[in-house]
Protein backbone atom coordinates (compact mmCIF):
# COMPACT_ATOMS: atom_id res chain seq x y z
CA UNK A 1 0.00 0.00 0.00
CA UNK A 2 2.71 2.48 0.99
CA UNK A 3 4.94 1.50 -1.94
CA UNK A 4 2.10 2.18 -4.37
CA UNK A 5 1.40 5.57 -2.80
CA UNK A 6 5.08 6.50 -3.11
CA UNK A 7 5.03 5.51 -6.80
CA UNK A 8 1.94 7.65 -7.31
CA UNK A 9 3.61 10.68 -5.77
CA UNK A 10 7.00 10.29 -7.48
CA UNK A 11 5.90 9.12 -10.95
CA UNK A 12 2.29 10.28 -11.02
CA UNK A 13 1.37 6.62 -11.55
CA UNK A 14 -2.18 5.29 -11.43
CA UNK A 15 -2.57 2.83 -8.58
CA UNK A 16 -5.07 0.07 -7.86
CA UNK A 17 -6.08 -1.36 -4.50
CA UNK A 18 -7.36 -4.94 -4.46
CA UNK A 19 -9.54 -5.64 -1.43
CA UNK A 20 -9.98 -9.30 -0.64
CA UNK A 21 -13.05 -10.65 1.12
CA UNK A 22 -10.84 -12.53 3.58
CA UNK A 23 -10.00 -9.15 5.13
CA UNK A 24 -13.64 -8.61 6.03
CA UNK A 25 -15.21 -11.90 6.95
CA UNK A 26 -13.12 -14.35 8.88
CA UNK A 27 -11.93 -12.70 12.08
CA UNK A 28 -13.55 -9.61 13.51
CA UNK A 29 -10.35 -8.23 15.05
CA UNK A 30 -8.42 -8.58 11.77
CA UNK A 31 -11.32 -7.05 9.86
CA UNK A 32 -11.39 -4.03 12.19
CA UNK A 33 -7.63 -3.47 11.90
CA UNK A 34 -7.73 -3.83 8.12
CA UNK A 35 -10.69 -1.49 7.82
CA UNK A 36 -8.93 1.15 9.94
CA UNK A 37 -5.72 0.98 7.88
CA UNK A 38 -7.62 1.07 4.59
CA UNK A 39 -9.71 4.03 5.74
CA UNK A 40 -6.52 6.11 5.93
CA UNK A 41 -5.40 5.40 2.36
CA UNK A 42 -8.39 4.17 0.33
CA UNK A 43 -9.32 7.52 -1.24
CA UNK A 44 -5.81 7.93 -2.65
CA UNK A 45 -6.21 4.96 -5.03
CA UNK A 46 -7.41 5.46 -8.59
CA UNK A 47 -9.27 2.14 -8.76
CA UNK A 48 -10.39 -0.38 -6.17
CA UNK A 49 -11.08 -3.98 -7.14
CA UNK A 50 -13.21 -6.43 -5.18
CA UNK A 51 -14.12 -10.07 -5.75
CA UNK A 52 -17.84 -10.29 -5.10
CA UNK A 53 -20.96 -8.11 -5.16
CA UNK A 54 -21.49 -8.17 -1.40
CA UNK A 55 -17.95 -6.90 -0.76
CA UNK A 56 -18.42 -4.21 -3.41
CA UNK A 57 -21.55 -2.99 -1.60
CA UNK A 58 -19.80 -3.12 1.78
CA UNK A 59 -16.73 -1.19 0.60
CA UNK A 60 -18.91 1.43 -1.05
CA UNK A 61 -20.95 1.81 2.13
CA UNK A 62 -18.11 1.62 4.69
CA UNK A 63 -15.82 4.09 2.92
CA UNK A 64 -18.34 6.19 0.94
CA UNK A 65 -16.51 5.35 -2.31
CA UNK A 66 -17.83 6.55 -5.66
CA UNK A 67 -19.05 3.52 -7.62
CA UNK A 68 -16.98 4.66 -10.61
CA UNK A 69 -13.81 3.84 -8.65
CA UNK A 70 -14.97 0.31 -7.82
CA UNK A 71 -14.49 -2.64 -10.15
CA UNK A 72 -15.96 -6.10 -9.61
CA UNK A 73 -13.45 -8.76 -10.60
CA UNK A 74 -15.18 -12.00 -9.76
CA UNK A 75 -13.02 -14.99 -9.05
CA UNK A 76 -13.42 -18.40 -10.54
CA UNK A 77 -13.37 -19.97 -13.95
CA UNK A 78 -16.10 -19.74 -16.57
CA UNK A 79 -16.42 -23.41 -17.47
CA UNK A 80 -18.27 -22.50 -20.66
CA UNK A 81 -15.04 -20.93 -21.94
CA UNK A 82 -12.26 -22.85 -20.18
CA UNK A 83 -12.85 -26.57 -20.08
CA UNK A 84 -10.60 -29.54 -20.63
CA UNK A 85 -11.26 -31.82 -23.58
CA UNK A 86 -13.73 -34.53 -22.74
CA UNK A 87 -15.09 -32.66 -19.72
CA UNK A 88 -18.75 -32.65 -18.75
CA UNK A 89 -21.06 -30.16 -20.41
CA UNK A 90 -22.22 -27.08 -18.54
CA UNK A 91 -25.91 -26.21 -18.48
CA UNK A 92 -27.43 -23.51 -16.24
CA UNK A 93 -24.11 -23.14 -14.37
CA UNK A 94 -24.15 -26.81 -13.35
CA UNK A 95 -22.10 -29.77 -14.57
CA UNK A 96 -24.10 -32.30 -16.55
Amino acid sequence: CLAALIQKNIYNAKIILDIDDIDYGYTKSLANITKFIQSIFINKFDLITVHNKELLRKIQQDFNIDGKKLYLREQGVDLNIFKPKGSAKIKNNALQ
